[in-house]
């Protein structure tokens, strides 16, 4: 720039240094630093020399400074690996002592230091999230109290925000969680660009890239500039309402015939979305294994057509829906084989359901596994209505193993299960050895071998307490109360919950609730008279680090297992055993069972070759 002074150095402090900023810095020429620090570790504590050719660069805010210490920490005070946010804590030489007069908010802050020999040494809980970068580096993704509930699955805003932000078509973001329909919570991001071209559909399939369904906002709302506070900070309360602001209504196609218009009804009132366009994602919208039960017999009712519940991995939008229907064929196949993910040169992982029947559950876990990891869930037989039952599991090992040969005929294979579904899976690898197959990989995802009976709080023949495990939720659900009501009324009470927190739609009734807990019963009853005989061969076990609240006695798995394997590998799972399989714990998980895969295809591979020659 000629005729103008440019400044050797430039340092960014006090607020999150913005894309925009950035940009106009670096084009002056000027060195830019960005400087993080709270005013209770003096000044600043990370410094970072933003180089603009490097992915992450402008959200990165560097590493600590001498005499500093920077840890980013889970609730439990454990460090979180790489790319997983968790809450950045401080330490080292400059920190305050706390806050003059107020020692009860000092207490809260300012914690003992678990990682230092001195117990007076302390952290400062800076409230903000953060992540580590593969380079070292830290990035900085927002506060942490804008984590927010949708739908089951916490998210953090400040995440969704620093990857948009690093979208060179925008200037500055914001993305909120919204409540147009009471119990209906949504994401909005809004986002202030130049480009009259960007669309919400660029952004979306951007994201869609980077993080899971779950975490993609449903509405993108494009504005000149963002609402500032009169102290110039972003006014969350001052954006506009996502109505009539929407780019994606650019690319929303409404329905064109009567299937399509009756499906989006349908879809309407379970989801509480209103306009759906035919090409929307049930998932996206907030669609998951209950809904999705719900779904099919709303289907069913109005069409007069059963559709495998598994249908809605292969079809999860309108239009793709409305084209099975109007097929001339009565009923769709059905496959107890569900390929979530197809595609891929690794072996394929088979990874059997849990109590409940659905594979919904694995969607998390297959999308955090290697690109080209083929995964095919296992469903249970008892779904279809249609199909004889199996009251064993040693009746399900076999019928699975039939259908499992008709993708695969012959081994080595890699098997897979959470919860029951470990049982199952340990089952077929016994009946497959048998037949002279080879198992490469047996992973059991906290798998409990003992008798359901012998150490439930609640009895497997109490439906409210099925219910519970089946919507795989934190319930207010009070034991002795429980205890005093009638079957149905138990059932009333937790479906009654569960509505107020949106997990089941408001018209989820009774029959529903039963037809569920048929199916979970009856692989209750195959589990309870299940005795699992020892195994020559080996497994990784994944078990998760909290205890699982519905069991009376904490029972060491590792500890029974041993007693069955030969060889057994153990990784600890954050998370309890409800939740190790959602995010952010289902993160971990997958790099665990991705490392142990890839170890189990590498020795196959040695063996192979060792024998061939």
């Amino acid at each position: 720039m000629d005729g103008l002074l440019t400044i050797p150095e430039i340092l960014s402090g006090g607020e999150a240094l913005s894309n925009q900023l950035a940009h106009q810095i670096l084009a002056t020429g000027s060195e830019l630093w960005n400087l993080y620090g709270p005013t209770e570790a003096t000044i600043w504590s990370t410094l970072y020399q933003v180089d603009p050719n490097k992915e992450d660069a402008l959200s990165s805010i560097g590493r600590p400074i001498a005499n500093t210490q920077i840890y980013i920490l889970d609730q439990h005070l454990n460090p979180v690996p790489i790319g997983v946010p968790g809450e950045l804590h401080i330490g080292g030489d400059g920190l305050a002592r706390g806050y003059l007069n107020h020692a009860e908010l000092t207490a809260q802050k300012f914690i003992s230091n678990p990682f230092a020999n001195s117990k007076s040494e302390r952290l400062y809980k800076t409230g903000d999230l953060a992540k580590y970068l593969s380079d070292g580096n830290i990035e900085f993704l927002g506060r942490i109290d804008n984590q927010v509930k949708i739908r089951g699955f916490r998210v953090e805003l400040g995440e969704i925000e620093a990857i948009l932000s690093t979208y060179s078509q925008i200037q500055q973001t914001v993305v909120v969680a919204t409540e147009d329909i009471p119990g209906n919570k949504r994401l909005v991001a809004y986002v202030v660009s130049e480009e009259e071209t960007l669309s919400s559909h660029q952004l979306r399939e951007f994201l869609q890239q980077q993080l899971p369904a779950y975490m993609v906002p449903s509405a993108f709302v494009i504005l000149d500039t963002l609402p500032l506070t009169p102290n110039g900070k972003i006014d969350r309360l001052a954006l506009p309402t996502p109505s009539g602001h929407l780019s994606q209504q650019e690319t929303l196609i409404l329905p064109r015939n009567i299937t399509e218009l009756k499906l989006a009804q349908i879809w309407s009132d379970i989801l509480n979305v209103n306009p759906i366009g035919v090409t929307n994602n049930f998932f996206e919208l907030g669609g998951h294994s209950l809904l999705a039960v719900v779904l099919m017999s709303k289907i069913k009712q109005q069409f007069q057509r059963d559709l495998p519940l598994a249908t809605l991995f292969q079809s999860p939008t309108i239009e793709q829906l409305a084209t099975l229907l109007r097929s001339s064929t009565d009923s769709l196949p059905w496959s107890t084989l569900v390929p979530i993910k197809s595609n891929g040169e690794r072996p394929t992982l088979f990874c059997v359901h849990p109590a409940g029947g659905t594979v919904f559950c694995y969607q998390h876990l297959a999308y955090y596994l290697s690109s080209d990891q083929p995964f095919y869930g296992i469903q249970s037989v008892n779904l279809n209505p249609q199909n004889e039952p199996h009251t064993s599991i040693e009746q399900m090992a076999t019928h699975y193993i039939q259908e499992l040969k008709s993708v695969q005929p012959h081994g080595p294979y890699f098997l897979s299960g959470w919860s029951l579904g470990g049982l199952i899976a340990f089952e077929m690898a016994q009946q497959l050895v048998h037949q002279g197959e080879q198992i490469a990989f047996l992973g059991l995802l906290d798998s409990d071998p003992s008798s359901l009976s012998t150490n439930r709080e609640l009895q497997p023949e109490d439906g409210a307490a099925l219910l519970v495990d089946l919507l795989e939720e934190d319930l207010d659900l009070y034991l002795e109360e429980l205890r005093q009501l009638a079957p149905d009324d138990r059932l009333i009470y937790v479906m009654e919950q569960a509505k107020q927190k949106n997990l089941v739609p408001k018209d989820f009734d009774l029959a529903q609730a039963r037809h569920l807990l048929t199916i979970n019963k009856l692989e209750s009853q195959a589990r309870e008279n299940y005795q699992p005989q020892y195994y020559s061969g080996s497994i990784v076990l994944f078990k998760a680090s909290e205890k699982n609240k519905l069991l009376k006695n904490h029972i060491d798995i590792e500890f029974l297992w041993n007693q069955l394997v030969e060889q057994i590998e153990t990784y600890l799972v954050p998370g309890n055993h409800q939740n190790m399989v959602e995010p952010p714990h289902v993160q971990i998980l997958a790099q665990q069972i991705q490392t142990s895969l890839d170890q189990a295809q590498k020795h196959q591979l040695e063996t192979s070759n060792a024998e061939t020659t």
